[in-house]
């Protein structure tokens, strides 16, 4: 497959035409924007996930070549060590969630952080497509921080009890 964006000069205005679009659908969002760093394709949004009216989380999004990625931070840093004896089935569940729900992906960074993620094709940016995978990625991050993350920390997860809650 050849990328639509291989040339230099015209992944770079791709890049400025992205983070745009990408400014004025935050601003239609009425969404706070806490940096903005055009060179490197890069804005930081502080939000309120669904039914977390009192945390404030940090969502990211990237101008990675072709793509753009929207994330939230679940876990920094994130070890298998801490899922202790169920870890196999917790990564599992969160594999089948991922193919059950085309919204959002779970990933671990190169700084071993554990992400909620959501990858959009640049040439594929509308407002529609932007707020579904924006508010997938909110919503991912909020059913995780409150339905998997407290039964986590009691040592009583695994897979299919993940995907019954969800």
């Amino acid at each position: 497959m050849v990328s639509l964006l291989s040339g230099g000069d015209i992944r770079a205005e791709f890049r400025s035409v992205a983070m745009e679009k990408l400014l004025l659908y935050l601003k239609v969002m009425k969404k706070r924007i806490i940096a903005i760093d055009e060179t490197n394709g890069r804005i930081d949004i502080s939000d309120n996930p669904p039914d977390m009216p009192d945390v404030d989380v940090k969502v990211g999004i990237r101008v990675i070549d072709s793509w753009i990625r929207i994330f939230c931070l679940i876990k920094a840093p994130f070890t298998i060590e801490e899922l202790g004896p169920s870890a196999a089935d917790v990564l599992f569940g969160l594999l089948r969630l991922q193919d059950d729900y085309a919204e959002f992906n779970f990933g671990i960074s190169r700084n071993n952080e554990l992400v909620v993620k959501a990858d959009i094709y640049i040439p594929a940016l509308t407002l529609d497509v932007f707020m579904e995978e924006y508010y997938g990625v909110l919503n991912a991050y909020a059913k995780f921080m409150t339905k998997i993350l407290p039964i986590l920390k009691e040592g009583k997860m695994g897979w299919r009890e993940m995907m019954d809650i969800w």
